[in-house]
């Protein structure tokens, strides 16, 4: 991994787990990540851009979907949720978790070794 990613990562650990405790808790559309956490939120968009300007395929592509989460929760946050409009953003919004968690798990396979140790 180069310096700048492991850098990233390190500073991204707080928020990342704000992040997560407010995505169990909160339902999308309802998550105000962005309003009521400003800090946190612009660790993630900071650390995102670090990931998007990365050379490495599976940083930029986290960087990528990190930054269309906050987006989408964003984006999200402002509409009604009974509209289709909404659905259709919901639906983004889940691809795009599924999607940055498989990136996740090739990055710990790369760097985890095999027996843990």
């Amino acid at each position: 991994m180069l310096e700048k990613e492991i850098e990233a990562l390190k500073a991204l650990g707080p928020s990342a787990r704000l992040f997560g405790q407010i995505m169990e808790w909160k339902r999308p559309g309802r998550q105000r990540f962005s309003t009521i956490f400003p800090g946190a939120h612009a660790q993630w968009i900071r650390t995102a851009a670090v990931f998007q300007r990365s050379e490495d395929p599976d940083f930029h592509a986290l960087g990528n979907h990190m930054r269309r989460i906050a987006e989408l929760s964003a984006e999200m946050d402002e509409m009604a949720e009974d509209t289709r409009q909404f659905r259709r953003k919901l639906r983004e919004y889940k691809r795009a978790l599924e999607r940055q968690q498989r990136v996740l798990r090739r990055l710990i396979e790369r760097t985890v070794p095999e027996d843990g140790v």
